[in-house]
């Protein structure tokens, strides 16, 4: 994505929290060290680079396609990465 750049940066998501409230809210999830190639990956990268330093919390979150019901999902989601955010450990 960038020559110059690092070839690896990590999310800074609270991960094992946004795992634990969507567990907790019955939706399936993993964590996983890839946000996958092309597109994915490029808005990840230049995202963590465009935000280094500012304290911001930056990840991505797949979402397989072929859900029964997709918004309710989408919202699940917002909801457990929203709530992993206040949590002071996370």
């Amino acid at each position: 994505v960038d020559a110059d750049g690092p070839a690896t940066l990590q999310a800074t998501l609270p991960t094992e929290a946004i795992l634990t409230a969507l567990a907790e809210s019955g939706v399936a999830a993993e964590a996983s060290d890839s946000a996958g190639r092309y597109v994915c990956n490029a808005v990840l990268y230049t995202a963590l680079r465009a935000l280094e330093g500012s304290g911001a919390r930056v990840g991505f979150v797949h979402l397989p396609p072929g859900l029964p019901e997709p918004n309710e999902v989408v919202k699940t989601v917002v909801r457990a990465v929203v709530a992993a955010g206040r949590n002071p450990e996370a």
